[in-house]
């Protein structure tokens, strides 16, 4: 009987137990089930809460577009009529202390409409919004252009701008266009910006990416401590210099954003007082380019008396590879008939040699470089001449040495001839566009029909 007893004892002891656990496991079921609850509330609410600072993020971008889109039309435009209206002025009579304030009001506007360009295209590239536009084109060309472009400023300031492309530099070349221009327009310009007088060159290679551009300029440089932060948004080696130069502080920036969109890089070398290098490459996506030609002109005799040393350097460089015979002369005193034993030579010339009175040598084939401001006075005064206008283009140097007369292509050089016909069409919605060109096209001794939208213009043609 005592072991029966022991065992409903122990019976009961056990079924107590499993009635606690089951309780405790009921229990504890129901404070999962809660928790569950509660979590998946807590996630549909962060979820919402999620998706609605998406909405309202999504909402900002659209809305920062939208302000972008709208300052690019509202600031640029009352800014573009100033300057257009400021040039209108310049070819009015003025007296030296408007000229000067006119002056003061032109840098003034062309600084801010720069610093309105940067900081527009940096929030495109902070909104990622940049995009790449493949095209085939010449590159050699487009730093020529590029160089046309910034030349006068530059000249204002008695700075040479110099053009060097090499013999293999890429051919065919595919890739954007207007970013390496936007490049080469930021980095010459801070060139022609921060260079008190001297020399900018620019400078095109191959290179294993695609092609390497280098901008040299013997400007006031940049301090050692400042070369690594100089690529940063909003910085400037020197705060000093933005009060002195102006500027944004944003177009470096911009320029490593685009060579690397580029496929490419950009990297900086410079001594204080010296000189800055800006070297950059971009990548070809042609993959069949075509090798350079071997050029070769061993039976060309050449004398050149050119002032500026980076030019002679260059054009010197692209003698010796080409197998020419030349010969360096300071003087034009020194330009005699019998240079090359009485044998014709062609003769290539800096204008600032040329003084008053001086005839080249009968067997010599005259070719002079100049300022536009003195090509036609040049033209009168030495009509076999050919007239080459700065910068000097690689391909004006191989037609020199064919025996060619030199032109400049209208595509690289600003055009100066218009439409021959008494009444132009201005179609223009915008009313201070509008002003502007109706001045300049007035001046120009044309009638004007200004039409507002194209409607208006359809309208006035029918007529």
């Amino acid at each position: 009987m005592d072991e029966i007893t022991k065992l409903k004892n122990k019976l009961k002891r056990t079924e107590k137990a499993l009635e606690r656990a089951e309780h405790l496991l009921e229990t504890k079921s129901h404070e999962l089930y809660h928790l569950n609850q509660s979590l998946e509330d807590e996630v549909k609410k962060r979820v919402h809460d999620y998706e609605l600072a998406r909405d309202a993020a999504v909402e900002a971008s659209k809305a920062k577009d939208r302000f972008v889109a709208n300052m690019n039309h509202e600031l640029r435009t009352p800014l573009n009529g100033i300057i257009g209206m400021v040039n209108l002025l310049k070819k009015t009579e003025l007296n030296v202390e408007q000229a000067d304030y006119l002056t003061t009001i032109e840098k003034s506007s062309e600084i801010l409409l720069s610093i309105i360009n940067d900081v527009l295209e940096f929030s495109k590239i902070e909104a990622g919004k940049t995009q790449i536009e493949l095209t085939e084109f010449n590159i050699a060309r487009t730093l020529e252009n590029i160089a046309d472009i910034m030349y006068y400023k530059a000249y204002e300031k008695n700075v040479q701008i110099n053009i060097f492309i090499d013999d293999d530099y890429p051919q065919n070349f595919i890739s954007d266009e207007k970013k390496i221009s936007q490049i080469l327009i930021n980095l010459v310009g801070n060139s022609i910006k921060f260079t008190p007088k001297g020399d900018i060159n620019i400078s095109l290679f191959n290179d294993p990416v695609g092609a390497k551009i280098k901008v040299q300029d013997t400007g006031i440089g940049i301090r050692e401590d400042k070369l690594e932060t100089i690529f940063a948004p909003f910085l400037q080696a020197d705060n000093s210099d933005t009060r002195l130069y102006g500027g944004s502080g944003l177009g470096l920036s911009i320029c490593k954003s685009f060579a690397e969109a580029l496929g490419g890089d950009i990297t900086v070398t410079s001594d204080e007082g010296v000189g800055t290098e800006f070297i950059f490459t971009v990548k070809n996506h042609n993959d069949k380019s075509p090798k350079a030609e071997v050029i070769s002109f061993s039976d060309n005799n050449v004398v050149i008396a050119i002032s500026n040393a980076s030019l002679e350097k260059f054009v010197t460089t692209k003698l010796d590879q080409w197998g020419c015979n030349y010969k360096t002369i300071i003087s034009l005193k020194d330009a005699s008939p019998e240079l090359f034993d009485k044998m014709k030579y062609k003769l290539i010339v800096d204008e600032i040699l040329i003084q008053e009175g001086w005839m080249p040598p009968e067997n010599s084939e005259l070719h002079i470089f100049c300022h536009t401001i003195n090509s036609k006075e040049l033209r009168t005064q030495y009509t076999e001449a050919s007239v080459i206008r700065f910068p000097l283009h690689r391909q004006e140097l191989l037609t020199i040495l064919n025996g060619q007369t030199v032109k400049k292509e209208t595509s690289s050089k600003v055009v100066t001839s218009l439409p021959k016909t008494d009444r132009i069409l201005l179609v223009e919605d915008n009313f201070i566009y509008q002003k502007v060109a109706e001045q300049i096209l007035i001046q120009a001794g044309y009638t004007i029909d200004i039409a507002n939208n194209g409607a208006e213009a359809l309208n006035l043609c029918e007529k």
